[in-house]
């Protein structure tokens, strides 16, 4: 039985480099907080899902890492995970480097990103189930991207010439899987956070656990301890 491996494909929280279309609209200090948030949530989700092994790929400005990125990156791999930086020249080499690297050990693979806050364990044991019968698995998100995708094999098809970031990508991946004969396995249809809208759902959600939500990634921000812990404690 294959291993699965859990990819969480996310850049570190770095001001300016995350969430820019967010931060057209709210600022890009705004937009850094909502980005913590996330991808706290992103990086507890995978200690809880049901998979052997855990990868982080990350990507990061250029130089020396700021100490709260390389206190929760090396906290995470004291706990087992695969910590590597994202290689490629663009996102779809980027994404099909870190999936071909899993399937060359022998594993099933699960990319996710960080913008999607309403992931649940059960999305993840489902698409490691539907790789069990099928080359891939998506879960498309409502904008015409996806939130999740799966294979069981390298396609690199799926991620050549992609237009990233249009509400074309879903459509086309289908269509390239349908041309080359594999089979494909849909999740339900989720959403991810890119506008201001989408974080007005995102913090109704939320409801009366934001406040607390937001001392917590305020008191990440000043402290590296608390980055580390604060992800591994959620464990339990």
């Amino acid at each position: 039985m294959k291993s699965r491996r859990l990819i969480v494909f996310a850049k570190l929280a770095q001001a300016g480099r995350v969430k820019t279309r967010l931060a057209t609209t709210i600022g890009s200090d705004r937009a850094l907080r909502v980005y913590r948030r996330l991808l706290a949530a992103t990086l507890r989700l995978a200690l809880r899902s049901p998979v052997e092994r855990c990868e982080w790929r990350f990507d990061a400005a250029p130089g020396v890492l700021p100490a709260s990125d390389a206190a929760l990156l090396r906290r995470l791999a004291n706990r087992g995970w695969i910590i590597a930086p994202q290689q490629g020249r663009d996102l779809g080499e980027r994404m099909a480097q870190a999936i071909e690297s899993g399937l060359e050990a022998g594993d099933a693979v699960v990319l996710i990103g960080a913008d999607c806050p309403v992931f649940e364990t059960a999305d993840i044991g489902a698409a490691f189930d539907a790789l069990k019968q099928s080359d891939a698995v998506f879960a498309p998100a409502e904008d015409g991207g996806y939130v999740l995708v799966g294979l069981s094999r390298p396609m690199p098809e799926i991620f050549e010439a992609m237009p990233w970031g249009s509400d074309q990508v879903m459509t086309q991946s289908l269509a390239r899987l349908e041309s080359s004969g594999a089979s494909v396995t849909l999740l339900r249809r989720l959403w991810d956070v890119d506008i201001e809208a989408d974080l007005a759902r995102f913090e109704a959600g939320l409801g009366p656990r934001l406040p607390q939500i937001k001392r917590e990634v305020r008191a990440s921000e000043t402290c590296s301890s608390t980055a580390g812990s604060g992800v591994s404690g959620s464990a339990s």
